[in-house]
């Protein structure tokens, strides 16, 4: 396995292995990596350079990064330092994170993302600020300030360790946390005008 490299200070010269040839932004790294790889990012905010995301397969809002295979996505410094910012403005619909069966994100900030109020409201249109498969794993991030219009203003399925989700709004169901499994969480300030301020 691989260690892949990002940083805003890098050249963005594949396949990133050093910290002088990083990519600047996330999803070049994840698009490089290949199974069992590790991609470590250095401090900073992510997503400006992702101006149109990433869709997944049958979704209908990009992510500003997306990681479909079985790899490790971690920030050197943990959430205080190093976020991913999903919306830019009131018209922009762009999920902070997707996160396949096997795939692990561990120290982020995932703020501000929202979701297209279309589709399936048991599909990708839920988890404002994570949409999670079953077995993709979040650790050690901070979710907070996201939306989605159905299930999951934060988070949607996934398991979710040693976290914080807070200040998220799902709307119809669950603003914290939908279909997720919970581990040495906090889960705070979210709201729904649904059932489930906090998990659903």
């Amino acid at each position: 396995p691989r260690t892949l490299y990002v940083s805003p200070y890098g050249s963005g010269t594949p396949p990133y292995a050093t910290w002088a040839t990083a990519a600047r932004d996330i999803q070049p790294a994840i698009d490089e990596a290949e199974a069992r790889d590790t991609v470590l990012v250095d401090d900073g905010s992510y997503g400006i350079l992702n101006y149109g995301g990433t869709l997944v397969a049958g979704d209908t809002t990009p992510n500003r990064i997306a990681i479909a295979k079985p790899i490790t996505v971690k920030s050197v410094n943990g959430p205080e330092k190093t976020e991913v910012v999903g919306t830019y403005g009131p018209y922009l619909q762009m999920r902070c994170a997707y996160v396949g069966n096997g795939a692990q994100l561990s120290g982020f900030t995932l703020r501000d993302g929202q979701v297209a109020p279309v589709g399936s409201p048991w599909g990708y249109e839920s988890g404002g600020g994570a949409w999670c498969e079953p077995d993709g794993l979040l650790s050690n991030c901070v979710v907070r300030g996201n939306m989605a219009p159905w299930y999951g203003g934060g988070v949607f399925g996934g398991v979710i360790v040693d976290s914080v989700i807070s200040n998220n709004v799902g709307v119809s169901y669950g603003g914290g946390a939908v279909q997720s499994v919970l581990r040495n969480c906090m889960i705070a300030y979210n709201q729904t005008y649904g059932y489930g301020s906090g998990t659903f």
